[in-house]
Protein backbone atom coordinates (compact mmCIF):
# COMPACT_ATOMS: atom_id res chain seq x y z
CA UNK A 1 0.00 0.00 0.00
CA UNK A 2 1.31 3.45 -0.49
CA UNK A 3 1.35 6.70 1.69
CA UNK A 4 -1.03 8.95 1.61
CA UNK A 5 0.17 12.78 0.80
CA UNK A 6 -0.60 15.29 3.84
CA UNK A 7 -1.40 18.89 4.09
CA UNK A 8 -1.09 20.55 7.20
CA UNK A 9 -2.06 23.99 8.99
CA UNK A 10 0.16 24.31 12.04
CA UNK A 11 1.67 26.75 14.31
CA UNK A 12 1.36 25.32 17.79
CA UNK A 13 3.76 23.15 19.72
CA UNK A 14 1.62 20.07 19.84
CA UNK A 15 0.99 20.12 16.95
CA UNK A 16 4.46 20.10 15.49
CA UNK A 17 4.77 16.89 17.68
CA UNK A 18 1.75 15.43 15.88
CA UNK A 19 3.04 16.08 12.81
CA UNK A 20 6.40 14.66 13.93
CA UNK A 21 4.84 11.60 14.41
CA UNK A 22 3.27 11.69 10.86
CA UNK A 23 6.60 11.64 9.44
CA UNK A 24 7.87 8.43 11.61
CA UNK A 25 4.82 6.70 9.87
CA UNK A 26 5.17 4.51 6.86
CA UNK A 27 2.30 5.14 5.53
CA UNK A 28 1.79 8.91 5.87
CA UNK A 29 3.77 11.49 4.22
CA UNK A 30 3.35 15.76 5.37
CA UNK A 31 3.82 17.34 1.38
CA UNK A 32 3.06 20.70 2.75
CA UNK A 33 2.58 23.26 5.50
CA UNK A 34 0.48 26.45 5.50
CA UNK A 35 2.16 27.96 8.52
CA UNK A 36 1.65 30.09 11.31
CA UNK A 37 4.27 29.64 13.30
CA UNK A 38 7.73 31.39 13.00
CA UNK A 39 10.45 30.22 10.47
CA UNK A 40 12.22 27.63 13.52
CA UNK A 41 8.90 26.23 14.09
CA UNK A 42 8.72 23.78 10.91
CA UNK A 43 12.67 23.09 10.55
CA UNK A 44 12.45 19.69 11.84
CA UNK A 45 10.19 18.76 9.45
CA UNK A 46 12.32 18.33 6.99
CA UNK A 47 11.00 17.70 3.25
CA UNK A 48 7.68 19.34 3.44
CA UNK A 49 7.03 22.14 1.53
CA UNK A 50 6.70 25.11 3.94
CA UNK A 51 3.47 28.27 3.13
CA UNK A 52 4.05 30.44 6.13
CA UNK A 53 1.22 32.98 6.88
CA UNK A 54 3.27 34.00 9.82
CA UNK A 55 3.22 37.56 11.08
CA UNK A 56 1.93 39.02 8.09
CA UNK A 57 5.14 38.19 5.69
CA UNK A 58 4.28 35.91 3.61
CA UNK A 59 3.98 35.93 0.23
CA UNK A 60 0.40 36.93 -0.29
CA UNK A 61 1.11 40.48 0.71
CA UNK A 62 3.52 40.33 -2.81
CA UNK A 63 2.92 40.63 -6.00
CA UNK A 64 2.35 37.87 -9.22
CA UNK A 65 -0.57 36.18 -8.46
CA UNK A 66 -2.30 33.95 -10.87
CA UNK A 67 -4.99 35.10 -13.71
CA UNK A 68 -6.25 31.98 -13.89
CA UNK A 69 -10.33 31.94 -14.63
CA UNK A 70 -11.15 30.57 -10.85
CA UNK A 71 -15.06 32.28 -11.40
CA UNK A 72 -16.56 28.92 -10.02
CA UNK A 73 -14.61 28.68 -7.27
CA UNK A 74 -15.27 32.09 -6.37
CA UNK A 75 -18.94 31.92 -6.28
CA UNK A 76 -18.40 28.66 -4.35
CA UNK A 77 -16.12 31.04 -1.53
CA UNK A 78 -18.47 33.68 -2.36
CA UNK A 79 -21.19 32.99 0.71
CA UNK A 80 -18.18 33.00 3.16
CA UNK A 81 -16.53 36.07 2.49
CA UNK A 82 -17.95 38.16 5.16
CA UNK A 83 -17.26 34.83 7.73
CA UNK A 84 -13.63 35.74 6.52
CA UNK A 85 -13.51 39.40 7.12
CA UNK A 86 -14.79 39.06 10.83
CA UNK A 87 -12.43 35.97 11.42
CA UNK A 88 -9.54 38.45 10.39
CA UNK A 89 -10.85 40.83 12.90
CA UNK A 90 -9.04 39.38 16.00
CA UNK A 91 -5.75 39.12 13.73
CA UNK A 92 -5.35 43.26 13.07
CA UNK A 93 -3.97 46.09 14.90
CA UNK A 94 -6.12 48.83 13.56
CA UNK A 95 -9.47 48.36 11.30
CA UNK A 96 -8.45 48.03 7.31
CA UNK A 97 -11.04 49.08 4.68
CA UNK A 98 -13.26 46.77 2.94
CA UNK A 99 -11.30 47.16 -0.07
CA UNK A 100 -8.42 45.63 1.68
CA UNK A 101 -10.27 42.90 3.08
CA UNK A 102 -11.27 42.24 -0.25
CA UNK A 103 -7.84 42.11 -1.81
CA UNK A 104 -6.46 40.34 1.21
CA UNK A 105 -9.19 37.46 0.60
CA UNK A 106 -8.39 37.35 -3.25
CA UNK A 107 -4.99 37.43 -2.53
CA UNK A 108 -5.13 34.43 0.08
CA UNK A 109 -7.29 32.57 -2.21
CA UNK A 110 -4.60 32.65 -5.15
CA UNK A 111 -2.07 31.35 -2.71
CA UNK A 112 -3.76 28.22 -0.91
CA UNK A 113 -5.90 27.16 -4.45
CA UNK A 114 -1.73 27.45 -6.50
CA UNK A 115 -0.70 25.30 -3.46
CA UNK A 116 -3.79 22.76 -4.08
CA UNK A 117 -2.93 22.85 -7.69
CA UNK A 118 0.54 22.56 -6.93
CA UNK A 119 0.72 19.56 -5.04
CA UNK A 120 -1.60 15.89 -4.92
CA UNK A 121 -2.80 15.97 -1.51
CA UNK A 122 -4.72 13.03 0.25
CA UNK A 123 -6.01 15.17 2.78
CA UNK A 124 -5.57 18.24 4.75
CA UNK A 125 -5.48 17.82 8.76
CA UNK A 126 -6.45 20.37 10.76
CA UNK A 127 -5.68 20.58 15.02
CA UNK A 128 -8.73 22.35 15.45
CA UNK A 129 -11.48 24.24 13.94
CA UNK A 130 -10.09 26.66 11.13
CA UNK A 131 -11.06 29.88 12.25
CA UNK A 132 -8.50 32.36 11.66
CA UNK A 133 -8.53 33.39 8.08
CA UNK A 134 -6.32 31.68 5.54
CA UNK A 135 -7.10 28.29 7.49
CA UNK A 136 -10.69 28.65 6.93
CA UNK A 137 -10.44 29.10 3.23
CA UNK A 138 -7.95 26.08 2.86
CA UNK A 139 -10.84 24.26 4.42
CA UNK A 140 -13.30 25.68 1.51
CA UNK A 141 -11.00 25.05 -0.94
CA UNK A 142 -10.82 21.40 -0.44
CA UNK A 143 -14.34 21.25 -0.61
CA UNK A 144 -14.58 22.51 -3.47
CA UNK A 145 -11.89 20.47 -5.03
CA UNK A 146 -13.44 17.26 -3.11
CA UNK A 147 -10.27 17.10 -0.81
CA UNK A 148 -10.89 15.35 2.18
CA UNK A 149 -10.73 17.11 5.46
CA UNK A 150 -9.66 15.66 8.86
CA UNK A 151 -10.08 18.17 11.28
CA UNK A 152 -9.98 17.20 15.31
CA UNK A 153 -11.30 19.38 17.96
CA UNK A 154 -10.99 18.56 21.89
CA UNK A 155 -14.38 18.41 24.13
CA UNK A 156 -14.71 19.01 27.66
CA UNK A 157 -15.46 15.29 27.40
CA UNK A 158 -13.01 14.32 29.62
CA UNK A 159 -9.75 12.86 27.39
CA UNK A 160 -12.12 12.64 24.47
CA UNK A 161 -11.68 14.56 21.07
CA UNK A 162 -14.05 15.11 18.15
CA UNK A 163 -12.95 14.27 14.27
CA UNK A 164 -15.11 15.56 11.63
CA UNK A 165 -14.72 16.00 8.15
CA UNK A 166 -16.43 19.91 7.59
CA UNK A 167 -18.37 22.26 9.34
CA UNK A 168 -21.75 23.12 9.15
CA UNK A 169 -22.25 26.55 8.21
CA UNK A 170 -25.42 26.47 7.17
CA UNK A 171 -27.16 26.05 10.62
CA UNK A 172 -28.85 22.97 9.08
CA UNK A 173 -27.79 20.59 11.92
CA UNK A 174 -25.11 18.68 9.51
CA UNK A 175 -23.56 15.70 10.85
CA UNK A 176 -19.96 15.92 9.54
CA UNK A 177 -18.09 13.05 11.77
CA UNK A 178 -16.36 10.29 10.85
CA UNK A 179 -17.40 6.75 11.89
CA UNK A 180 -14.63 5.72 13.08
CA UNK A 181 -15.97 2.65 15.43
CA UNK A 182 -12.24 1.66 16.71
CA UNK A 183 -11.23 -2.46 17.49
CA UNK A 184 -9.06 -4.24 19.66
CA UNK A 185 -6.27 -1.87 20.40
CA UNK A 186 -7.84 1.05 21.23
CA UNK A 187 -11.02 -0.13 23.10
CA UNK A 188 -9.61 -0.04 26.51
CA UNK A 189 -8.57 3.16 26.03
CA UNK A 190 -11.66 4.74 25.07
CA UNK A 191 -13.36 2.53 28.32
CA UNK A 192 -11.07 4.33 30.31
CA UNK A 193 -12.04 7.47 28.85
CA UNK A 194 -15.46 6.71 28.80
CA UNK A 195 -16.16 5.61 32.24
CA UNK A 196 -14.44 9.30 33.33
CA UNK A 197 -17.55 10.77 30.96
CA UNK A 198 -20.18 8.79 32.78
CA UNK A 199 -18.43 9.98 36.42
CA UNK A 200 -17.75 13.85 35.79
CA UNK A 201 -16.79 16.40 32.87
CA UNK A 202 -14.05 18.10 32.81
CA UNK A 203 -13.97 21.73 32.38
CA UNK A 204 -11.10 22.94 34.30
CA UNK A 205 -8.19 21.22 32.54
CA UNK A 206 -7.19 24.68 30.71
CA UNK A 207 -7.51 27.44 33.31
CA UNK A 208 -4.70 24.33 34.93
CA UNK A 209 -2.99 23.84 31.51
CA UNK A 210 -2.84 28.17 30.68
CA UNK A 211 -1.29 28.64 34.66
CA UNK A 212 1.53 25.84 33.43
CA UNK A 213 1.98 27.40 29.95
CA UNK A 214 2.66 30.68 32.05
CA UNK A 215 4.78 29.67 34.54
CA UNK A 216 6.77 27.54 31.73
CA UNK A 217 7.30 30.91 29.60
CA UNK A 218 8.10 33.02 33.10
CA UNK A 219 10.31 30.47 33.68
CA UNK A 220 12.23 30.26 30.54
CA UNK A 221 11.86 33.74 30.14
CA UNK A 222 12.87 35.28 33.49
CA UNK A 223 16.28 36.71 33.08
CA UNK A 224 16.68 36.70 29.31
CA UNK A 225 13.85 40.03 28.26
CA UNK A 226 11.96 41.82 30.61
CA UNK A 227 8.61 41.67 30.91
CA UNK A 228 8.06 44.64 28.23
CA UNK A 229 10.29 43.51 25.72
CA UNK A 230 7.93 40.17 26.07
CA UNK A 231 5.08 41.75 25.27
CA UNK A 232 6.74 43.07 22.47
CA UNK A 233 7.64 39.95 21.33
CA UNK A 234 3.92 38.32 22.16
CA UNK A 235 2.69 41.50 20.01
CA UNK A 236 4.69 40.90 17.22
CA UNK A 237 4.58 37.94 16.73
CA UNK A 238 1.57 35.88 18.15
CA UNK A 239 -1.42 38.46 17.70
CA UNK A 240 -1.92 40.85 14.87
CA UNK A 241 -1.01 38.68 11.49
CA UNK A 242 -2.28 41.11 9.25
CA UNK A 243 -1.10 44.22 10.63
CA UNK A 244 1.16 45.23 13.57
CA UNK A 245 1.14 48.54 15.53
CA UNK A 246 4.66 49.86 16.21
CA UNK A 247 6.76 48.69 19.45
CA UNK A 248 6.89 51.58 22.10
CA UNK A 249 5.03 54.46 22.54
CA UNK A 250 1.94 53.89 20.38
CA UNK A 251 1.61 50.49 21.74
CA UNK A 252 1.12 51.52 25.00
CA UNK A 253 -1.22 54.52 24.05
CA UNK A 254 -3.01 51.59 22.02
CA UNK A 255 -3.44 49.33 24.84
CA UNK A 256 -4.60 52.31 27.61
CA UNK A 257 -7.22 53.26 25.06
CA UNK A 258 -8.50 50.05 24.52
CA UNK A 259 -8.13 49.19 28.33
CA UNK A 260 -10.18 52.50 28.72
CA UNK A 261 -13.22 51.41 27.05
CA UNK A 262 -13.07 48.06 28.12
CA UNK A 263 -13.55 49.41 31.99
CA UNK A 264 -16.47 51.61 30.35
CA UNK A 265 -17.98 48.70 28.89
CA UNK A 266 -17.82 46.30 32.56
CA UNK A 267 -19.18 49.03 34.46
CA UNK A 268 -22.17 49.40 31.98
CA UNK A 269 -23.04 45.82 31.67
CA UNK A 270 -22.50 45.37 36.13
CA UNK A 271 -24.96 48.15 36.64
CA UNK A 272 -27.48 46.98 34.11
CA UNK A 273 -27.24 43.22 35.23
CA UNK A 274 -29.57 41.36 37.77
CA UNK A 275 -28.05 39.91 41.01
CA UNK A 276 -29.69 37.75 41.95
CA UNK A 277 -33.00 35.56 40.23
CA UNK A 278 -36.08 34.59 41.81
CA UNK A 279 -37.04 30.56 42.94
CA UNK A 280 -40.11 30.56 41.02
CA UNK A 281 -39.06 32.95 37.77
CA UNK A 282 -39.44 31.40 34.58
CA UNK A 283 -36.63 31.68 32.72
CA UNK A 284 -34.12 30.61 29.71
CA UNK A 285 -30.60 31.26 30.19
CA UNK A 286 -28.59 32.38 27.56
CA UNK A 287 -24.96 31.78 27.61
CA UNK A 288 -22.42 34.05 25.60
CA UNK A 289 -19.36 33.07 24.54
CA UNK A 290 -15.55 34.34 24.80
CA UNK A 291 -15.57 36.13 21.47
CA UNK A 292 -13.34 35.71 18.66
CA UNK A 293 -13.19 32.30 18.85
CA UNK A 294 -13.73 29.18 16.68
CA UNK A 295 -17.24 28.39 18.90
CA UNK A 296 -18.62 30.89 17.41
CA UNK A 297 -17.09 32.07 14.16
CA UNK A 298 -17.18 29.37 12.16
CA UNK A 299 -19.10 26.81 14.00
CA UNK A 300 -21.45 29.32 15.29
CA UNK A 301 -22.41 29.76 11.50
CA UNK A 302 -24.96 32.57 10.93
CA UNK A 303 -25.38 32.41 14.22
CA UNK A 304 -21.91 33.71 15.54
CA UNK A 305 -23.30 37.20 16.16
CA UNK A 306 -25.37 36.58 19.54
CA UNK A 307 -28.05 39.66 19.07
CA UNK A 308 -28.85 37.74 16.40
CA UNK A 309 -29.53 34.59 18.47
CA UNK A 310 -31.37 36.13 20.65
CA UNK A 311 -33.38 37.87 18.56
CA UNK A 312 -34.26 34.58 17.00
CA UNK A 313 -34.49 33.16 20.15
CA UNK A 314 -36.87 35.37 21.67
CA UNK A 315 -39.11 35.48 18.53
CA UNK A 316 -40.05 31.77 19.52
CA UNK A 317 -40.22 32.04 23.32
CA UNK A 318 -43.20 33.20 25.02
CA UNK A 319 -42.43 36.80 25.71
CA UNK A 320 -43.42 36.56 29.65
CA UNK A 321 -40.87 34.16 29.52
CA UNK A 322 -37.55 35.92 30.99
CA UNK A 323 -34.73 35.34 28.30
CA UNK A 324 -31.26 36.00 31.07
CA UNK A 325 -28.31 36.73 29.27
CA UNK A 326 -24.80 35.67 30.74
CA UNK A 327 -21.63 37.21 29.46
CA UNK A 328 -18.30 35.11 29.38
CA UNK A 329 -16.24 35.96 32.30
CA UNK A 330 -12.71 35.73 29.64
CA UNK A 331 -15.12 38.29 27.75
CA UNK A 332 -14.18 41.08 30.74
CA UNK A 333 -10.50 39.78 30.98
CA UNK A 334 -8.35 43.04 31.11
CA UNK A 335 -5.18 40.89 29.94
CA UNK A 336 -6.67 39.48 26.86
CA UNK A 337 -5.48 41.59 24.13
CA UNK A 338 -7.59 39.40 21.55
CA UNK A 339 -11.00 40.03 23.20
CA UNK A 340 -10.24 43.82 24.66
CA UNK A 341 -11.92 45.57 21.50
CA UNK A 342 -14.71 43.42 20.96
CA UNK A 343 -17.61 44.53 23.36
CA UNK A 344 -19.03 47.64 24.18
CA UNK A 345 -21.69 49.59 26.27
CA UNK A 346 -23.52 50.00 22.88
CA UNK A 347 -23.66 46.09 22.20
CA UNK A 348 -25.39 45.17 25.67
CA UNK A 349 -27.62 48.44 24.93
CA UNK A 350 -28.66 47.08 21.32
CA UNK A 351 -29.20 43.48 23.37
CA UNK A 352 -31.28 45.36 26.17
CA UNK A 353 -33.71 46.68 23.54
CA UNK A 354 -35.05 43.13 23.17
CA UNK A 355 -37.98 42.52 24.82
CA UNK A 356 -37.64 40.24 28.11
CA UNK A 357 -34.11 40.12 27.85
CA UNK A 358 -32.05 40.76 30.67
CA UNK A 359 -28.41 40.97 31.69
CA UNK A 360 -27.31 38.83 34.31
CA UNK A 361 -24.07 39.66 36.60
CA UNK A 362 -21.08 37.44 35.70
CA UNK A 363 -20.06 36.80 39.38
CA UNK A 364 -23.39 34.63 39.65
CA UNK A 365 -22.37 30.97 39.96
CA UNK A 366 -23.51 29.53 36.72
CA UNK A 367 -23.97 26.30 38.69
CA UNK A 368 -27.24 27.16 40.08
CA UNK A 369 -28.69 29.71 36.97
CA UNK A 370 -28.26 26.31 35.13
CA UNK A 371 -30.57 24.17 37.50
CA UNK A 372 -33.35 27.00 37.78
CA UNK A 373 -33.37 27.45 34.51
CA UNK A 374 -36.40 26.08 32.20
CA UNK A 375 -33.29 25.58 29.30
CA UNK A 376 -30.25 26.51 28.27
CA UNK A 377 -29.26 28.41 25.02
CA UNK A 378 -25.76 28.37 23.64
CA UNK A 379 -24.56 28.65 20.25
CA UNK A 380 -22.07 25.69 20.33
CA UNK A 381 -20.84 25.94 24.36
CA UNK A 382 -19.77 23.54 26.51
CA UNK A 383 -22.30 24.78 28.83
CA UNK A 384 -24.54 22.63 27.44
CA UNK A 385 -22.90 19.57 28.27
CA UNK A 386 -22.92 21.13 31.71
CA UNK A 387 -26.96 21.85 31.45
CA UNK A 388 -27.54 18.05 30.25
CA UNK A 389 -25.29 16.55 33.10
CA UNK A 390 -27.19 18.53 35.52
CA UNK A 391 -30.72 17.04 33.90
CA UNK A 392 -31.57 20.91 32.16
CA UNK A 393 -32.37 20.82 28.26
CA UNK A 394 -30.99 22.54 25.88
CA UNK A 395 -31.27 25.15 22.82
CA UNK A 396 -28.55 25.34 20.13
CA UNK A 397 -27.68 27.29 17.26
CA UNK A 398 -24.43 26.14 15.70
CA UNK A 399 -22.14 23.31 14.93
CA UNK A 400 -22.43 21.78 18.80
CA UNK A 401 -20.61 18.52 18.94
CA UNK A 402 -23.57 17.11 21.44
CA UNK A 403 -26.27 18.56 19.12
CA UNK A 404 -27.41 14.76 18.10
CA UNK A 405 -28.85 14.42 22.00
CA UNK A 406 -32.50 14.05 22.27
CA UNK A 407 -32.37 16.74 24.89
CA UNK A 408 -30.88 19.56 22.49
CA UNK A 409 -33.12 21.40 20.50
CA UNK A 410 -31.36 22.84 17.36
CA UNK A 411 -32.52 25.88 16.12
CA UNK A 412 -33.11 24.11 12.37
CA UNK A 413 -36.14 22.39 14.21
CA UNK A 414 -36.78 25.51 16.59
CA UNK A 415 -40.29 26.83 16.66
CA UNK A 416 -42.72 27.78 19.65
CA UNK A 417 -44.31 24.23 18.95
CA UNK A 418 -40.54 22.66 19.57
CA UNK A 419 -39.37 24.95 22.74
CA UNK A 420 -42.61 23.93 24.46
CA UNK A 421 -42.55 20.62 23.75
CA UNK A 422 -38.91 20.76 24.83
CA UNK A 423 -39.53 22.38 28.07
CA UNK A 424 -42.50 20.03 29.07
CA UNK A 425 -41.13 16.55 27.62
CA UNK A 426 -38.01 16.91 28.95
CA UNK A 427 -38.09 16.58 32.96
CA UNK A 428 -35.00 16.18 34.87
CA UNK A 429 -34.95 12.58 34.66
CA UNK A 430 -35.22 12.62 30.72
CA UNK A 431 -32.76 14.89 29.92
CA UNK A 432 -30.36 12.51 31.94
CA UNK A 433 -31.82 9.07 30.40
CA UNK A 434 -30.84 10.91 27.06
CA UNK A 435 -27.55 12.30 27.92
CA UNK A 436 -26.68 8.58 28.96
CA UNK A 437 -28.00 7.41 25.48
CA UNK A 438 -25.98 10.46 23.91
CA UNK A 439 -22.92 8.82 25.41
CA UNK A 440 -23.58 4.93 24.83
CA UNK A 441 -22.65 6.16 21.02
CA UNK A 442 -20.13 8.79 21.63
CA UNK A 443 -17.63 5.74 20.57
CA UNK A 444 -18.48 6.02 17.35
CA UNK A 445 -17.45 9.68 16.72
CA UNK A 446 -14.77 10.45 19.50
CA UNK A 447 -11.16 9.41 20.21
CA UNK A 448 -10.06 8.27 23.70
CA UNK A 449 -7.09 11.34 23.50
CA UNK A 450 -7.02 15.38 24.20
CA UNK A 451 -4.32 16.94 22.67
CA UNK A 452 -4.35 20.20 24.87
CA UNK A 453 -4.42 17.81 27.89
CA UNK A 454 -2.09 15.72 26.84
CA UNK A 455 0.69 18.06 25.34
CA UNK A 456 0.54 21.18 28.15
CA UNK A 457 0.34 18.24 31.20
CA UNK A 458 3.82 16.93 30.49
CA UNK A 459 5.10 19.16 27.09
CA UNK A 460 5.92 15.98 25.60
CA UNK A 461 2.92 13.39 23.97
CA UNK A 462 3.32 9.65 24.74
CA UNK A 463 3.48 6.80 22.71
CA UNK A 464 0.34 5.93 23.23
CA UNK A 465 -1.10 9.44 22.08
CA UNK A 466 0.81 9.14 19.02
CA UNK A 467 -0.62 5.78 18.15
CA UNK A 468 -3.97 6.77 18.75
CA UNK A 469 -3.46 9.58 16.53
CA UNK A 470 -1.75 7.83 13.70
CA UNK A 471 -4.19 4.77 13.32
CA UNK A 472 -7.29 7.91 13.56
CA UNK A 473 -5.61 9.09 10.45
CA UNK A 474 -5.13 5.45 8.64
CA UNK A 475 -8.57 4.63 9.29
CA UNK A 476 -10.04 7.49 7.85
CA UNK A 477 -7.65 7.45 5.10
CA UNK A 478 -8.31 4.28 4.10
CA UNK A 479 -11.59 4.32 3.94
CA UNK A 480 -11.65 7.95 2.20
CA UNK A 481 -9.79 5.91 -0.44
CA UNK A 482 -11.65 2.90 -0.39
Amino acid sequence: MGSFSILSIVGKPYELSFLEAISNSSYLKIEALLSYGDSDFTRKLSGASVYSFFGGNCSIFEGDHSNENKAELYDFLSPYQQIFSDQIERLIYQPISSEKKKILFHRIVDEIFRVYKKHDFSAVIYFHTPHIGFDFISMLIAKFLNIPCIIFNPTNLSKLSRVTSYIDLNNEGLNYEYDLCFENALDSEFSESYNEVRNRIDISFRKKNLFAIVKTELSFFRFQVSLFTRFQIYIRQTIFWYNKPKLGLELIHWYRKRLAELNRTIKFYENNSVKSIGSSEEYVLFASHYQPERTTNPEGGSFYDAIKALLYLRSFVPENITIYFKEHPEQFNRKNLRSIRLRSAEYYQRLLAIPNVKLLSISLESEKIIEGALCVSTITGTVGVESLRNGVPVITFGDAYYNSCKSVLHVSKFSTTTFIDLIGCHSRENVLKNFNEYLDNVKNRFIPLSFFESYYKTRKLTNKDKAIFIDTLLKILRKSDG
